[in-house]
Order: structure tokens, then sequence, then C-alpha cells
């Protein structure tokens, strides 16, 4: 393939997904009335945010990995890309939210701490998602919830060299479909299991449930000239099979949508003067809210809500600056 698509919207695109994100989360957590009619304005936004990053990640990883020199090489950008500022959040809210912990520092300083550390930093986050003492009296006290995604980006980003194998084939499209029919057979089953137990469902939210997404963007990436061709008919069939939420073809109808809309479309903004601030907003609003909310912050007016969201950019400019821009910029000593 290797169509030409260096310029395109989609550093906008992720960021609009990833600030949509706070929105939902300031909702869970402040519980004010303001906080849920924001979040209520911008439902259908959010609730859609983590299943078209999948989708981003399954157009430009597979692209990634068609255009890397190696193996080496690819799982070395995407190393690159994704863990120096996790891993710098994870040891920064194991260090420091001890000096918001109920407990006194040296209670706080445990093996549960180092439990959070290791199960966090490995994007187990499920196994240890609070720590002691921290938020206690938070409607939720765990540090952050939006981490949850991540194993699975890095889930993908580990499948993605078996499935181009299987996917470069003259039956392509065949075994994309077959994939894409497992992941909803695949969430039938649990959602059958749940009717006894209902601690099963959060599985529809893992894989290979969301494989659905990223086998969406990977086939537009594949056919994306086909797309461009048809454009003029394919975006009202998709905005029609999505407003009448036609459940089985919304994985693929979402991923037409965007990325004919953010890639394909003019050019509408750049982003470059302050770079791609998309993964630090999604990565550090959460303990920040946690924080504003410590801190007596009640979320009662837009003062506040502005005040959240310029802290969120600006702290994920500074993670942009001197964390994330110079790791990619280590890319050049593991080509191979």
């Amino acid at each position: 393939m290797k169509y030409k698509i260096s310029v395109n919207n989609l550093d906008l695109l992720r960021l609009l997904l990833a600030l949509s994100v706070v929105f939902l989360h300031l909702k869970h957590l402040s519980q004010s009335d303001l906080s849920k009619t924001l979040g209520d304005f911008f439902y259908h936004i959010s609730a859609n945010a983590v299943p078209s990053f999948f989708i981003i990640s399954g157009f430009l990883i597979y692209m990634s990995y068609e255009r890397s020199s190696s193996l080496r090489s690819y799982l070395g950008n995407r190393f690159l890309r994704l863990y120096p500022a996790y891993v710098l959040l994870i040891l920064g809210c194991t260090i420091f939210l001890g000096l918001v912990s109920e407990l006194a520092l040296a209670d706080y300083y445990s093996f549960a701490t180092i439990k959070y550390f290791l199960y966090n930093s490995l994007f187990l986050n499920f196994m240890s998602p609070s720590l002691p003492g921290v938020f206690e009296n938070h409607n939720l006290t765990i540090v952050n919830g939006a981490l949850w995604s991540l194993k699975i980006e890095v889930m993908f980003y580990l499948t993605v060299p078996l499935l181009f194998r299987v996917l470069e084939s003259k039956y392509s499209l065949i075994y994309m479909l077959i994939i894409y029919i497992l992941s909803f057979y695949y969430i039938n089953i649990i959602e059958f299991i749940s009717i006894e137990n209902s601690k099963y469902l959060s599985l529809t939210h893992q894989l290979p449930a969301q494989m659905s997404y990223f086998i969406a963007g990977i086939f537009c990436y594949k056919y994306y000239s086909l797309m461009v061709k048809w454009k003029m008919f394919i975006i009202p069939i998709s905005l029609l099979g999505l407003f009448f939420e036609v459940v089985y073809l919304q994985p693929l109808l979402l991923a037409l949508l965007l990325v004919i809309v953010f890639i394909d479309f003019r050019y509408i903004i750049s982003l470059k003067k302050v770079g791609d601030l998309s993964y630090g907003v999604y990565i550090y609003h959460f303990p920040l809210i946690q924080l504003f909310i410590y801190f007596g912050v009640g979320f009662t007016s837009m003062a506040e809500v502005l005040l959240l969201f310029l802290s969120v950019l600006f702290i994920s400019f500074l993670s942009w600056k001197f964390v994330e821009k110079p790791s990619l910029a280590l890319k050049r000593y593991i080509r191979t």
C-alpha cells in the first residue's frame, strides 16, 4: 500500500477525543450538577472516544509496521511513543501521592505501594488500581481509571506482526471479516455468561472484544484509495448507520467516517507548534481531577472546569516537550 498520508487531521482528532474523555471522567468523579450536564452533553463523543482510538491505532500502527525496516525498529518505535511518559506518570503517582494519603508516609511506602508501581508499570492496572490511603473519601479511590485501554493498545502492537502475515494475502478481506465477526461472537458469549454472573460483563471492554475496531482501522488503511473514490456515498451511509445504531456495523461505519473526514478532507489546523498533546491529555487528566477534588475544587463553575482543562493541557505540553518528543528522537538509535 504505502499511501502518502503525511498531511492529515489525525492529531486534531486524537486531541478532541482525549478532551472528550476528560468530560466523561469529570462527571463520574466530581458528581457536580455542572459536570453531569457537561458529561451528558459530550456523552456521544466521549463514549466513542476509546473505540475511535482503537480504530486510529489499527490504521496507523498497521501502516507503521508496513513501513518499518525491521521488527526491532517497529517495536522500538512503539515503545518510545508509549512507555516513557507512561512509566514517568506511574512513578510520579507512586512517589508523590503519598503526600495526600490518609496514612503517615512510613505506612504509605509499603508493599502495597510497591505492588501498585509494579503492576501498573506492566499495564496491569486492574490488579492494583489504588494507592494506600489515597483518595479514600472520593467517589472512586482509583488513581487513574483512564489507563485500562493502554494494555489493549500494547496487545494490538504485539498482534500486528502476526496479522500482517495473514492480511498480506489474496484472502485478506476474508480474514478481516472473520476476525471482525469473531470479535462480536465473543461479546455475545460474554453477555450470555453474564446473565448468571455480571462480573464477567467487564470483559466486553477487553480483547478480543475490541478487535472489531482495530481490524476496521486496518481495513480502512488497506482500502484507503477505494474509500476516497466512493467517499460521497460512504459518508451518508455511515452517518445513517451510526444514527440508527446498527450495532454490528458500528465499528466499520465509525472507522469509515473518521478516516475519510480526518485524513482525506482538507487540512484544518496545524498542531505542530504545540506538539501532539493527545496522549498526555489522556493519561494525566484522571489523577489531576482527583487532586483537584482532594483540594476542595467542586467543579460547580465553568471557571473551575476551565482551570482543570488548562492544567491538563499545560502538563501535557510539558510532557510532550520534555519527555515524549525527546524519547521519540531516540528512534534513530534503533533503526536497522
